[in-house]
């Protein structure tokens, strides 16, 4: 029974994000792409992750940023020349 509620809850609020991004709403878009990161309430599928969130730091989500980056961090080469430097 407890699966069930569980179940129905991530299916009613994974449809609350869905409208949220339809409606244009940045927050939506970064907790779409944490479901898709995450498998939550769906396949996981990073690339659509990753889309959702360039589009919301595109839009000024700092939040969408920090996971975009941390996702580019997971899965970049450790050799040398891929390391990013910060600048200034």
């Amino acid at each position: 029974m407890r699966g069930e509620q569980d179940s129905a809850a991530v299916t009613r609020d994974l449809a609350t994000v869905l409208r949220g991004t339809e409606d244009g709403s940045v927050l939506a878009e970064v907790a779409l792409g944490y479901c898709y990161e995450s498998g939550r309430g769906m396949s996981p599928r990073i690339a659509e992750a990753v889309r959702l969130y360039r589009v919301a730091a595109r839009r000024g989500s700092l939040d969408a940023y920090r996971a975009l980056r941390r996702l580019h961090d997971e899965h970049r080469p450790s050799d040398a020349e891929f390391v990013i430097r910060e600048e200034g």
